[in-house]
């Protein structure tokens, strides 16, 4: 973990004194409970490992260290019509790189929803959204031919959603609930490992409502993806895959200080073309919320998920497709996750929040029976502090140290940062 230099220290000092001096007449106009409000914020942060390298890694002309500095501005948009709810919110952020410019980028995010209610019986949700993120580094490792350094490109992720539900009341505390959504993924740079792919799903199910308001829910998913990609018999990528999923879910109201919720799903995923891609297994959650007092909350949790990681390094030999020691071909991982977040509302105005996460990743799904193991242990701590200065101007802090500790050699990396966000609503 890198110490800051006196010069950086300066630096935050200053970004956060320009964060501070934002005028008051601007959030004199703000009014939370308005239906209608504009949205601006400024942050800075400093990156002590910004491409998660080890130490010596060579990065072209790339910097390892570096500030980042963003800006937004966006609408939102709630209001209740009857029985009708609508929320809406926009966002444009500009991200600026001090040392690293070529990640200069700028994201437009968005959220719209109709909770709608045809009557207090039968009611649903239409939903679509939009979200931009530079794909984590940790990952994504690409040489830049411009340099001829291993240093990352820039590889924006683009997700969208739509989504349709519904959930209709038969009698006493029995729900027939249902839905469709699709999700388009893309990458602004090739990443095979994740690829671009739409995804297009429907459930159907049941859900029964104790008086005590305890939730069971029962619910089968079906879907059917599509890889933005050719076939590619060399390497095994399909063009797409068909995936089912029975989920059952405990929504558990303990107390009134106290909720459990439980998840137990089945997985099971096949490819087009190429079976030895096929996975399946168990999911799971299962997670607690406690609020010993009126200014303490506790989350923990314990996750089991299965994710896509598609990689393959085969060659042709006699123009077959052949693989070598020490070749990385897995197909997917598993990530069991502990989840520790405690909040605290020291008063009215300032809170401190606390999150640490621990995840054991096991790549599995080898397409060429030689591939050296990989296991991943990642874990991350991130310290906030929040201050509402004024009705509409939040103030926060934050420091963040993370860790990787992998059998795949050069893939270890630790990595910290600081930084300091304004966020206002008028």
């Amino acid at each position: 973990m890198t110490c800051f230099s006196a010069r950086n220290s300066r630096r935050l000092i200053t970004a956060t004194l320009a964060l501070l001096s934002i005028p008051y007449s601007l959030t004199s106009f703000a009014d939370e409970d308005d239906a209608f409000n504009i949205l601006a914020g400024a942050s800075a942060r400093y990156e002590d490992n910004l491409f998660r390298v080890e130490d010596g890694t060579p990065l072209g002309n790339a910097s390892k260290h570096d500030w980042v500095y963003t800006t937004n501005a966006g609408i939102k948009f709630d209001k209740v019509y009857s029985l009708q709810h609508v929320q809406l919110e926009a966002t444009v952020t500009d991200n600026k790189y001090q040392e690293n410019d070529f990640l200069d980028w700028t994201g437009f995010n968005y959220r719209g929803a109709w909770l709608w209610s045809i009557t207090p019986r039968l009611t649903g949700t239409l939903v679509a959204s939009r979200n931009e993120t530079l794909n984590n580094f940790g990952d994504f490792r690409r040489i830049d031919p411009s340099t001829g350094g291993s240093r990352n490109l820039r590889s924006i992720q683009t997700n969208e959603r739509r989504e349709a539900t519904a959930d209709f009341l038969l009698w006493g505390g029995w729900h027939l609930v249902g839905g469709v959504s699709q999700i388009e993924s893309r990458n602004s740079q090739s990443f095979n490992e994740v690829g671009d792919f739409t995804q297009d799903s429907a459930e159907f199910g049941g859900r029964y409502v104790f008086r005590s308001g305890t939730e069971l829910t029962l619910v089968q998913r079906e879907s059917k993806g599509d890889y933005n990609r050719p076939l590619d018999t060399l390497q095994q990528f399909d063009t797409g895959y068909d995936q089912s999923e029975t989920e059952a879910k405990l929504d558990w109201l303990v107390s009134g200080k106290s909720r459990i919720t439980a998840k137990l799903a089945y997985v099971d995923r096949e490819h087009d073309h190429f079976k030895d891609r096929d996975y399946s297994g168990m999911t799971g959650l299962l997670a607690w919320r406690w609020i010993p007092t009126g200014k303490l909350m506790i989350n923990t949790g314990l996750s089991r998920n299965l994710y896509s990681f598609q990689e393959s390094n085969a060659i042709l030999f006699g123009g077959l497709p052949a693989f070598r020691a020490g070749d990385y071909s897995y197909s997917y991982y598993v990530a069991d996750t502990f989840t520790f977040s405690p909040v605290w509302a020291i008063t009215a105005k300032t809170s401190l929040r606390f999150r640490y996460d621990y995840s054991d990743r096991d790549y599995r799904g080898d397409i060429s029976l030689v591939s050296p193991s990989r296991r991943d242990k990642v874990q991350s701590a991130v310290l906030t502090a929040e201050w509402q200065a004024l009705r509409s101007l939040l103030v926060s802090a934050e420091a963040r140290y993370e860790d990787r500790n992998s059998d795949r050699t050069g893939y270890d990396y630790d990595a910290s940062s600081l930084g300091i966000t304004a966020q206002l609503m008028f």
